[in-house]
Formats: structure tokens, sequence, C-alpha cells
């Protein structure tokens, strides 16, 4: 037998043991040292404790949004880090089926007969999974009361007066019971209850009492996305950014005229569009309803092209923004530094963006 070396006898005991039984196993694997334990145990603490910490996270986050609502938050001035505004309902009745995306999440299960997902999901779906991971935010779409739910199979739910009708979710990690506004937290995504094989939201939706196929308007209000595009909101905040809604505002670089800063010949050419005519520059910057009735019609004109193009209104009105700055809806994301006769303006992406925060 040989002896071990110094360095060997050195090594703690724990290590000792190891390499004693590598060798035994194979003798031709690389000898352990103690760095190579200090990882592996370093792993499994970091993997055993991923999961307490997000669930710690999303307490928080849920239990903060709770606080922010109340009455005496907003008396002390405190918003939600999470919660949107008040959302702008979609009208959008396109029912959802599997494989479509819905506010950022896909179907992965439609309502109606179906294969029970890995022998636990019912046969017989009586809502849409939409696949969600642990500790995503529902909102309220609309002032509501919310009852929490548990069962067994469904685990943490909620039920309230959705968009259409009644709403009720499942496998919820939190849910927040009483009554809530527009925009509120009501509850949080998870994986509870048995009849689950991950992380989803399972979304139900009664109309008279009756199970229906939910739509994009149900939904995409409930996970903070979707919601028409606010015409109204959208002409305000180019009148905000092109003028600070001066009727008489004309650009010394460009020329751009009037409360929305449109371009001579563009405004010439929407004028006999809209009204059939072509007013004068003089004409267009002293009449008021005549500066917002070439915007709305211009608005009403490009529109179309758009939503034929995305369906999504954060990106048909940077889009429509794009239309209005460039002439393209294309470049709305376009970050290149733009000048006009040697002087610099805000990249299409810049511009676009500052609009449409003021939007959505």
């Amino acid at each position: 037998m040989v002896a071990a070396s110094s360095k060997e006898a050195e090594q703690p005991v724990l290590v000792r043991r190891i390499n004693a039984l590598e060798a035994h196993l194979d003798p031709r694997r690389r000898t352990t040292t103690w760095a190579d334990v200090g990882v592996l145990w370093g792993l499994y603490l970091a993997c055993i404790s991923i999961q307490p910490t997000l669930a710690t996270v999303n307490y928080v986050r849920f239990q903060w949004a709770q606080v922010s609502q109340s009455k005496a938050a907003e008396f002390l001035g405190l918003l939600p880090l999470d919660s949107p505004k008040a959302p702008t309902l979609s009208q959008d009745t396109s029912e959802l089926t599997k494989g479509q995306t819905v506010a950022g999440y896909k179907v992965t299960s439609d309502v109606g007969p179906r294969p029970s997902p890995g022998g636990v999901g019912s046969t017989n779906h009586q809502g849409i999974d939409l696949a969600t991971p642990s500790g995503v935010q529902v909102y309220a779409p609309v002032r509501t009361k919310v009852t929490c739910l548990n069962s067994p199979g469904g685990g943490i739910g909620a039920r309230f007066k959705g968009v259409r009708g009644e709403v009720t979710l499942w496998h919820l990690s939190h849910c927040a019971e009483g009554s809530k506004a527009p925009g509120d937290v009501l509850a949080m995504t998870g994986n509870t209850g048995t009849a689950t094989t991950g992380p989803h939201l399972h979304v139900e939706v009664r109309v008279n009492g009756e199970i229906t196929n939910p739509q994009v308007r149900d939904i995409e209000p409930l996970l903070g996305g979707g919601g028409d595009l606010n015409l109204d909101r959208y002409v305000a905040a180019i009148a905000k950014k092109e003028s600070s809604a001066n009727y008489q505002a004309i650009n010394p670089h460009s020329g751009a005229l009037g409360k929305f800063q449109f371009m001579p010949d563009t405004m010439k050419a929407q004028a006999k569009a809209c009204l059939d005519r072509e007013p004068s520059k003089q004409e267009f910057l002293s009449n008021s309803e005549l500066q917002n009735t070439v915007m709305r019609c211009y608005v009403k004109d490009k529109l179309p092209t758009i939503e034929k193009k995305s369906k999504d209104p954060q990106t048909q009105c940077r889009m429509l923004a794009s239309t209005h700055y460039s002439g393209t809806p294309d470049l709305w994301d376009d970050t290149r530094p733009q000048r006009y006769n040697g002087h610099a303006y805000p990249s299409i992406a810049d511009y676009t963006e500052a609009i449409c925060k003021e939007v959505l």
C-alpha cells in the first residue's frame, strides 16, 4: 500500500472520503479538492433557496400592492409599484383558443373536451389556461368585489364581476378579498392545487350563469395589457409634444404649422382629402377648429393601415406617432438621431415612446 502524500493528508476528512470512494469507483477520476466541494455546496444552497426567495419576493410585492391601494395610502400620496392606471377596456370580441397569445401569454388549453393534462386536469375544461409564470399580478378590470376561493384541485381562486360577466380564476398564489377599483391588484398567479402540472392561470367566464368562451376583452385588462388605443389621448399627447397645444406655432427649422405641427404640404393634402379644399397657411393658423378637424381626419385616415400591421395598442400608438413624425409607421422603434436643416431632433423611437407614455 502506498502511503498518502502529506498534501492529501492535509485535506479535510470529507474530501478524503470522497476521493477514496471515487478511487474505488474509477481510479482514473480527477482528485476532488475542497474547492470542488465548496462550489457544489454553494450550488445546492442556491437551488434550494431560489423558490423560497421568489415566493417571499412575490408575497412582499402582493402585500405592498394591497397596502398602497388602501385609503390611508391614498391620503399619504403613496402609489402602487406595479399597478397600472385604470385600464382602457378593449372592444376586441375575438374568442380565444389554444395557441393564441393574449396580453403577452400563450393560451395552452381552451374551453371544452380535452385529454387530461398529466392525468390530473379535467377532461371537460370550463375555461382557458394561460402560460403565466408564478408572481404575475392580476388587476381588476372594472369596479368589482372579489371573493377568494379554495379547493383541493384548483388551489387558491378568485371570483368577481368582469367585463361581460362573472370571472373565476384558479391556481393563484395570492388572492385579495373585498372591493376593488379598476386597476387594483386583486390576485397573483401561481401553481396551487392538485389539478395542475405547472404554473399557469385558469380563467373561466360566465355570462348569465353559462360558461362561455373567453374573449380578448375579458382577459387583457386582467393582466395589465391591451385596451383599445384612446385616440383622444393620442391627439392630446401629439399637441403637447409638438407645440404645447399652441395653434399659432410655426417650427423655425421645418416650417411645420399649428398645434399638431403639420408640414405645409401635408396639411394641404389632408385638408383637400377631408374638406375638399386647401386652406392657406394664414387661415390654417388662425382657425383652431380647422386644425382639429384636419388632425382627426389624418388619424382616421392612417389608423386602418396600422391596425392591419398590429393588434397591440402600444405598437399601434407608436406606429401612428411614427407616421406623424416621419411619414411612415414602420420606423417606430428606429433609434437613429434625426436632423432637419442641420438641427438635431429626437430619434423616432424616443419620440414615439414619449408620445405613447402619455396615451397608454
